[in-house]
């Protein structure tokens, strides 16, 4: 894309200069009546500060930017930007640049990118530490490229507006000892367990194949054979899980508050899908509300981002979840799936011996951490999410 003009730009006064100001001013009013070298001293510090502004101005004129390629990134975690940074200047080098990014009205003011010196009509790709706070795609990129060079007196600042494709995925949490969830969620714990028993068993020998790990070589019969043989295992048939969110939440509750409850539970929905992918399992997904959304069974890397960038993009609803579960459940039942229904504020909790997580539940919190693995189990690595 070709490179972006600043939409505005602004002259503000360092530290540096706030001090010399008043002290210009009265040294060059003392210098009516002592002369000498306080008046060379008042008069050196007036053309400093007028003279600063202008150089300020000049050496950032001809910068411009070219946004970033699409990006996929977590919420909350730092990623790097690379947007390249263009001297149109046919004369001027620009010195001494910081920059800083934010999304909206959430610019970060302090610099997150350095450029130390860009000749005239050069160009660079530089490195810019930013982070996200809200899920979903950001389509505007806020950024401010500032220097103070070259008398540290005057800071000018330089504002874009970048349109990018910027995907925030929701926050992955982690998952304690499902067994200590209350009593009335004992089905999740029997299929937990009884997933737990292993998801492999031995079938028999065969011949390593040309680009196979060689983790399962069984190098004693190998020896013997004087060629490689690897064991192979057989799968036991596991039962897919289906997460399913709840999309809507009770409008009863005090401001701000169904908003952190919806986005805890996206995070949990999230959570739990990583949770059975690590190990294997097949999951589905659905968004439970006024339109229901279905996402197909998937394993591995490639079907969790597949479920994570469909919870990055659902918004909440209000209403009572109720209607829009009971079908969705009792249709996962009937298929043998294992059906975990996540939501946020039920005023009405379903009946029977249903899976229902709600992160209104105080029993909740010594199972799913948000934001944080437990102890040293880091979450599912996604992997080339540029």
């Amino acid at each position: 894309m070709k490179p972006l003009r600043a939409q505005r730009s602004s002259t503000k006064l360092t530290p540096a200069g706030r001090i010399l100001l008043p002290v210009a001013a009265a040294s060059l009013i003392a210098s009516w009546a002592a002369g000498g070298l306080l008046g060379l001293f008042a008069a050196t510090a007036c053309a400093l500060l007028l003279v600063a502004p202008i150089l300020t101005a000049l050496h950032l004129r001809g910068l411009r930017v070219a946004p970033p390629g699409p990006l996929q990134v977590q919420v909350g975690d730092p990623f790097t930007l690379e947007p390249v940074v263009t001297n149109a200047s046919t004369r001027l080098h620009a010195r001494h640049v910081t920059l800083a990014c934010g999304a909206g009205d959430t610019l970060d003011a302090r610099p997150a990118g350095h450029l130390l010196a860009l000749s005239s009509g050069g160009s660079r790709r530089v490195p810019v530490v930013h982070r996200l706070h809200s899920r979903g795609r950001h389509r505007r990129l806020d950024l401010v490229l500032s220097s103070s060079f070259p008398f540290g007196l005057v800071r000018r600042r330089l504002h874009f507006v970048l349109p990018v494709e910027l995907l925030a995925l929701p926050r992955l949490g982690s998952l304690n000892d499902l067994g200590r969830l209350p009593s009335g969620q004992r089905r999740l714990v029997q299929d937990h367990r009884q997933l737990d028993r292993g998801e492999e068993e031995f079938y028999g020998v065969r011949d390593w194949r040309e680009g196979e790990s060689l983790r399962r070589v069984h190098w004693r019969i190998s020896a013997r054979r004087d060629r490689r043989i690897v064991r192979e295992f057989r799968h036991r048939a596991e039962p897919p899980v289906h997460v399913v969110l709840a999309t809507r939440v009770e409008d009863k509750l005090p401001v701000g508050t169904p908003r952190r409850l919806f986005e805890r539970s996206v995070s949990l929905a999230a959570t739990v899908a990583e949770h059975f992918l690590r190990r294997g399992c097949s999951v589905r997904l659905t968004l439970a509300g006024e339109e229901t959304r279905r996402i197909e069974p998937a394993r591995g890397r490639a079907g969790l981002l597949r479920i994570l960038t469909a919870l990055a993009e659902v918004r909440a609803t209000d209403g009572e979840p109720e209607p829009a579960l009971e079908p969705v459940v009792s249709r996962a039942r009937a298929a043998g799936e294992l059906p975990i229904a996540v939501l946020a504020g039920a005023a009405a909790r379903p009946p029977g011996d249903r899976v229902i997580l709600d992160v209104e539940d105080r029993g909740l919190d010594r199972v799913f951490l948000p934001g944080r693995p437990w102890g040293m189990r880091a979450p599912f690595a996604l992997g080339g999410l540029r």
